[in-house]
Order: structure tokens, then C-alpha cells, then sequence
């Protein structure tokens, strides 16, 4: 189940539907959705990859040092990184790792 801005939502044939009244908009909940598995699924390859861990944490230590407290600039700095990862660990563990919230 996947609460978004309080109210209920079920996995289903629909992909997601409300457990009460009208059906409304869910695009914001399944943006948030698609942003929350792609988090989880980076952070557990990462756990499953201590190499990659290791150098991602090398990238973050350097654009700390570099980006200064430009967070715009350290985001970036990590972005490709964390993309082509992120890619890596769906290709892993599937489109809905992580669901078993």
C-alpha cells in the first residue's frame, strides 16, 4: 500500500487504484512512486556492489571539496554516476525494486 496525500492506494490491475470514492489524478503519487523505487533500488545495489559504493563515495567526497556549498553543483557533479547506476540496479532487480515498502 502506498499513501499519498492521505489517502490510500492499493497495488493493482490499474496499476493503482483508490480504496475509497471517485478515482482521482494519481500522476503525483506515481511520479513520487517512480522516484522512491529508483532511490531504493540504487541504494540496494549499491549495498550488493561495495565497489561501486566505494567509488560513489569517492564522487561525493570530491564534489564536496570542489562544489564548495553549491548544491546545485554537487548534484550535478554526482548525476551521471548516479544514472548510469540507477539504470544498472533496475536492469538488476526489475522496475519495481523496492516495492515491498
Amino acid at each position: 500500500m502506498l499513501c499519498c496525500a492521505g489517502r490510500e492506494w492499493h497495488w493493482g490491475a490499474s496499476l493503482f487504484s483508490q480504496r475509497r470514492g471517485a478515482t482521482q489524478s494519481s500522476s503525483p503519487c506515481l511520479q513520487a512512486w517512480g522516484y522512491l523505487m529508483r532511490h531504493r533500488a540504487f541504494r540496494d545495489y549499491l549495498m550488493a556492489h561495495p565497489d561501486v559504493a566505494q567509488a560513489y563515495g569517492a564522487i561525493k567526497r570530491v564534489a564536496a571539496i570542489e562544489c564548495k556549498n553549491d548544491m546545485a553543483a554537487y548534484m550535478q557533479h554526482k548525476n551521471r554516476f548516479i544514472q548510469y547506476h540507477q539504470q544498472q540496479a533496475i536492469a538488476c532487480y526489475g522496475p519495481m525494486a523496492g516495492a515491498n515498502l
